[in-house]
């Protein structure tokens, strides 16, 4: 992927529109199960000159009320596609809407007018505890996304190295379009923010003034592990930004549990791990 960052511009990706019926309990995960799902053997898709196509949007009537955002689109949060049928976001993104019906857009999707209804939605959630450590949703689809181009298919999660060092994350324009901005991502919680659970998040600092990140959105970072190149899923946006600095989820601090429910789903490693 093109770096980003050092006076570079963001990049525009247009977003269209497909519609996603929410069935989450009120506060309350369901169960995992099984969904008969046919193996998923398309590899995970990196990401290349700036151009993230599994990247999600999730709307809901009214926007993001909690922020005083009520916008006639209903934009509130972010995600990303796993495999062909999840949506990873964070955990808020589904306690926010529980009753009520979201719409998705998935830019590179085949139809992205389709609609596609959430089956259940799978929840990795405590706050009571104060920290982050548990803060994350899979929203799983009653069907696979279509693609235009065969091969196509959901994020690379970073389940073994640490995230840190220069990254991008996602964001949105006043236009509702995606945008990719340079972050400078280091270990722990941000100063700035009273908050517990230090190793279990991290906190990323974006340039003067480009701070504005949707909550439940990717955060994509430099692939090391071999000599492809590309960008992986890192983390997602926990909180919106305070000042220039955003608190990141980890998704490494979590590799098991993604392991275990992405499987029991029916995915196979090939098609969510590098």
């Amino acid at each position: 992927m093109k770096a980003v960052g050092g006076g570079a511009r963001p990049v525009v990706l247009a977003l269209t529109t497909l519609m996603v019926v929410s069935k989450v309990a009120h506060g309350a995960p369901q169960e995992t199960t099984q969904l008969g799902f046919s193996p998923e053997e398309a590899a995970c898709l990196r990401v290349f000159d700036d151009e993230c196509t599994w990247c999600v949007a999730l709307y809901r009537e009214g926007g993001d009320a909690s922020r005083g955002q009520r916008t006639g689109s209903g934009l509130y949060c972010g995600g990303a596609l796993v495999g062909g049928r999840v949506v990873l976001t964070a955990a808020m993104c589904a306690l926010k809407a529980p009753s009520e019906a979201v719409r998705a857009r998935v830019p590179a999707s085949a139809d992205p007018r389709r609609d596609y209804a959430v089956g259940h939605t799978i929840l990795r959630h405590n706050n009571a505890t104060g920290t982050y450590a548990k803060d994350f949703a899979l929203m799983v689809l009653t069907e696979d996304v279509q693609w235009d181009l065969a091969g196509n298919n959901g994020a690379c999660l970073e389940l073994r190295k640490p995230m840190g060092g220069d990254c991008v994350f996602i964001k949105f324009t006043t236009s509702e379009q995606f945008v990719m901005s340079p972050l400078s991502v280091r270990d722990g919680r941000c100063r700035n923010r009273r908050t517990r659970g230090e190793g279990v998040v991290a906190c990323g600092t974006a340039e003067a003034g480009q701070c504005d990140a949707a909550v439940g959105a990717p955060v994509l970072c430099p692939i090391t592990s071999d000599d492809q190149g590309g960008m992986s899923l890192a983390g997602v946006i926990r909180k919106p930004c305070s000042g220039d600095s955003v608190l990141i989820s980890k998704v490494q601090m979590h590799a098991d549990w993604f392991n275990q429910e992405l499987q029991r789903l029916g995915l196979q490693p090939i098609s969510y791990y590098l």
